[in-house]
């Protein structure tokens, strides 16, 4: 199981394309866009570690992670200033998008941790 998490995860990384940056005199080769966040990390270590337990089943990783996801970027379009819908600070913005993706996790049943680091993560830039 830990072969085949660590063959998906450096063929993700494989596949999408990378760029030479120069960084201090030496030249480094950046993702030109963020596909694997730390939550993606939790997620294959519950589907490859624990394939039985109730939070890696399938249906709950995607509906949690997709709330999780969604109440991110909902809550940027009324905390970020650069949106005409904003009227709320930005530092209220990551604890708004962990609150309503745990809120749906305990109403619906489906508990999935690393969901809600990946609402949180939208906002750490």
């Amino acid at each position: 199981c830990g072969f085949v998490a660590i063959v998906t995860i450096c063929g993700v990384e494989y596949v999408f394309p990378h760029s030479l940056t120069e960084c201090d005199g030496q030249e480094i080769l950046v993702p030109e866009y963020t596909l694997l966040i730390g939550s993606f990390a939790a997620v294959a270590t519950t589907i490859f570690g624990a394939p039985a337990s109730p939070f890696s089943q399938p249906r709950v990783i995607l509906a949690t992670n997709f709330v999780g996801a969604a109440s991110a970027v909902i809550v940027n379009y009324f905390t970020d200033p650069a949106w005409p819908t904003a009227f709320l600070p930005v530092w209220l913005a990551p604890g708004i998008a962990v609150a309503i993706t745990i809120a749906f996790m305990t109403r619906t049943g489906y508990i999935h941790p690393p969901a809600a680091a990946c609402s949180l993560i939208y906002f750490s830039g």
